[in-house]
């Protein structure tokens, strides 16, 4: 999915995403991910935390704090506050 059609992705496709990005660059199986469990739980550090939100700013073309993970700590949370934004630029 590209930059552009983030703008109209669906809650799934944002898990997805989130998702993929997890079992790349923390190195988890993606079967064990669960998007009602805590990042903190999947070993992330401060420096993935980070990384993470650049990532996904980029992904979505929005403005996103660098705390991100820490304001909305798990998946469901995270995807359903992107989601929202996303729907509210559309």
């Amino acid at each position: 999915m590209t930059n552009s059609q983030a703008s109209i992705a669906t809650k799934a496709d944002i898990e997805n995403w989130i998702k993929d990005w997890i079992v790349r660059e923390v190195g988890l199986d993606r079967q064990t991910i669960n998007t009602d469990e805590n990042f903190v739980n999947f070993g992330m550090s401060s420096a993935q935390g980070a990384m993470f939100s650049g990532d996904i700013s980029d992904w979505t073309e929005l403005d996103l704090d660098p705390t991100l993970i820490w304001d909305y700590p798990n998946i469901d949370l995270l995807s359903a506050f992107i989601f929202d934004r996303l729907q509210s630029r559309a």
